[in-house]
């Protein structure tokens, strides 16, 4: 049984089955043909938060001190992470795409195995039209 997912939620899930795991950021990029609404990043951040309430997605951290390493990241500090993200992304009306700025740690979403199940159904039920962007 699929569980109760909207658009972007089921969208997410689609495009991390065929890549395997993303970047918070190019995630965004990929689900829309972004225009520079903050909308896009705020739906997206929250579509997020809700997929791990879910325990259907995880999130890795890498950041760069003596090389880099990925952490695992917990859910009190992916909300303050998601949070904070919607503060550290801009729009690039140059590259007409969302870019994290600064020293901006990068946060990777990865499947659960549970996720992964349902990211299958979804694609069995609806099809590959649903990895496309909005």
């Amino acid at each position: 049984m699929i569980p109760a997912l909207n658009r972007i939620e089921q969208k997410i899930l689609a495009v991390l089955e065929e890549a395997g795991e993303d970047y918070v950021v190019a995630l965004i990029n990929t689900l829309y043909r972004p225009t520079g609404d903050v909308r896009e990043v705020a739906s997206v951040t929250d579509a997020l938060l809700t997929l791990n309430q879910k325990s259907l997605v995880e999130f890795e951290k890498e950041y760069c001190q003596e090389g880099w390493r990925t952490l695992p990241v917990n859910r009190t500090a992916v909300r303050r992470e998601l949070e904070e993200l919607r503060q550290k992304v801009t729009w690039s009306p140059v590259r007409h795409c969302w870019e994290a700025h600064g020293r901006t740690v990068w946060l990777r979403v990865v499947l659960t195995q549970l996720g992964m199940l349902v990211s299958e159904r979804l694609l069995r039920e609806y099809g590959w039209d649903l990895t496309q962007p909005e």
